[in-house]
């Protein structure tokens, strides 16, 4: 039978255990709580990276496709880079990545995400688009360049031409036809420019292009051979001949490269719209992106304790299936 003095003695022990069993929960709780906050505190920093590198990489890849068009060879390579870059950093938002201990972004970013998806569906389409004709852009730009330079050297002999004709008193007509395939010479050069350049125009440029060449065709012919369709007799003066049988060798010799024009212009403008789309595009994924690295920082801040917000190590490996999204895979391209 227990003594009274005891009793203070063992009253105080089970205090001591209470303590010791409060102070190693509280240590738990502490560890557990760091281990969140550290945890939660990494995703965030990779969902903002990510979202960051969104920004970056569309204005990137908005670049690289308008270089890619115009005939620059090593902007499809990085064209190809920016497209795996962005449809990577897409993935790991959408549905997380195990690699790299990343889980979907939260419920609360979804209608951003949601936009972002289908500006980068976009996006993703066009590049593709791009990607897929790299060898007839490149042939297209090498042939457009060789037909631009022909044409200041049709032009100095054309003028030539005029000149030794109103030097040698020719008839006005032949004068008037002369000028008339200069003029043409230049519209040809402006509109095979602005179907080039792309844009709104470039449809009506392409269709001008086609109605000029016939026209200067026609003039040539005339000027050399006569043409009562014309209304121009045969020019006979002998230097302004020589001068009109060298623009129209010279013509002859880039005809080639022009109907490779020609013949692609329906692939001309629609990489050439792609190239425009993406850059537009491009402009509204910056923006989102920003807004949803925005919505990351302020969950962040807003939530009372990590411990409480933070969701169980088994929903971190994707996006439940009810909020899935359609997004294209990584991207592939030709290899070089």
């Amino acid at each position: 039978m227990s003594t009274p003095q005891f009793k203070p003695a063992a009253q105080r022990s089970r205090l001591l255990y209470t303590m010791v069993v409060f102070l190693v929960v509280l240590l738990a709780f502490v560890a557990v709580t760091f281990f969140l906050l550290t945890r939660d505190s990494r995703i965030e920093q990779e969902w903002v990276r990510l979202s960051s590198d969104l920004q970056v990489n569309s204005q990137q890849l908005a670049k690289s496709a308008t270089e890619a068009v115009d005939g620059d060879r090593s902007a499809f390579l990085l064209l190809g880079d920016w497209v795996s870059a962005m449809s990577e950093a897409m993935d790991t938002l959408n549905s997380g990545s195990t690699a790299r201990q990343v889980p979907a972004l939260p419920d609360s970013t979804s209608p951003t995400l949601k936009d972002v998806d289908e500006i980068w569906i976009r996006m993703h389409g066009n590049a593709q688009s791009i990607l897929e004709r790299e060898t007839l852009v490149l042939d297209l730009a090498a042939a457009s360049n060789s037909f631009i330079q022909a044409v200041p050297q049709i032009q100095e002999l054309t003028d030539k031409a005029i000149r030794e004709l109103t030097r040698n008193g020719a008839s006005t007509q032949q004068v008037f036809i002369a000028g008339r395939q200069l003029v043409l010479s230049d519209r040809i050069l402006r509109h095979l420019k602005e179907m080039l350049r792309g844009g709104a125009g470039s449809v009506a440029a392409a269709d001008s292009l086609k109605e000029e060449i016939g026209y200067f065709e026609q003039t040539m012919s005339a000027l050399l051979l006569g043409s009562r369709s014309v209304g121009v007799e045969q020019v006979t003066v002998a230097g302004a001949r020589d001068a009109l049988s060298r623009a129209q060798a010279i013509y002859e010799g880039a005809r080639p490269q022009l109907e490779t024009i020609l013949t692609a212009t329906s692939d001309i403008l629609a990489v050439r719209g792609a190239a425009d789309e993406i850059f537009v595009d491009s402009l509204g994924m910056f923006v989102l992106s920003r807004q949803v690295a925005d919505e990351i920082l302020a969950r962040s801040a807003s939530r009372l304790w990590p411990s409480l917000w933070s969701s169980p190590p088994g929903s971190w490996s994707a996006r439940p299936p009810g909020r899935d999204r359609s997004h294209p895979a990584s991207a592939t391209w030709p290899s070089r």
